[in-house]
């Protein structure tokens, strides 16, 4: 029976607005406005607990843009209320690593996209003189694999990935659904790849390699 060390953690981001080459860096010019996480076991494959964060405005030049307000339904005035400080965020974070850190074994961070989120996180880490790659193991990203899985399907967004896996997605552009939706794609990834699902929602049984090639 085959021991799977690294733990793995989904993470998606709600952000005021799109980077640019524009000197608009991710987190630092746009506001980071909401960040989730969900603890997956590698070896179960469970889920084992989630923690979300909405975020105060830290900086009074960040940006927050109309359009990204109407997709995430997340206002400027919504994180003044309801947000907690982000160090709060980047101490909860870094703490979410350390505990699920096996030995020598480092979490791998699990995104949706990750050319987008990716730099949120890692400039977060920044924001407070930190690297985010001195807790982390690797990124992997459910967009990469699905296209690889189904590289005849038209459509790689979460919610189409979620459907290809036979999966349920609801409340999109929040980030709590949004990192739970992408932990069990990454499961149902997962189980395929190990041989005890085919990623579309259903079990079969699983088989060794050894048992079943043939000349």
């Amino acid at each position: 029976m085959p021991k799977y060390d690294n733990v793995f953690i989904a993470c998606d981001t709600e952000t005021g607005g799109l980077p640019s080459k524009l000197k608009k860096e991710p987190t630092i010019d746009v506001a980071l406005t909401e960040v989730a996480i969900v603890t997956i076991d590698n070896e179960s494959l469970e889920i084992k607990g989630d923690e979300s964060w909405l975020i105060k405005p830290y900086d009074k030049n960040l940006i927050y843009e109309k359009g990204a307000e109407i997709a995430s339904g997340i206002s400027k005035g919504m994180c003044e209320k309801d947000g907690v400080d982000i160090e709060k965020v980047y101490r909860g974070m870094k703490n979410a690593f350390e505990k699920n850190k096996k030995g020598r074994n480092k979490p791998i961070l699990i995104f949706h996209n990750k050319s987008f989120d990716t730099g949120f996180i890692e400039n977060l880490f920044i924001l407070f003189s930190d690297d985010l790659w001195k807790y982390i193991d690797r990124i992997e990203d459910t967009m990469e694999w699905a296209r690889l899985k189904w590289i005849e399907k038209p459509k790689f967004t979460l919610g189409a990935t979620a459907e290809h896996c036979g999966l349920d997605h609801v409340q999109a552009h929040r980030a709590l659904p949004d990192t739970v939706t992408t932990a069990n794609v990454w499961i149902s990834i997962l189980k395929c790849l190990r041989g005890s699902g085919n990623g579309e929602g259903e079990s079969v049984k699983e088989k060794k390699f050894r048992d079943t090639f043939k000349f």
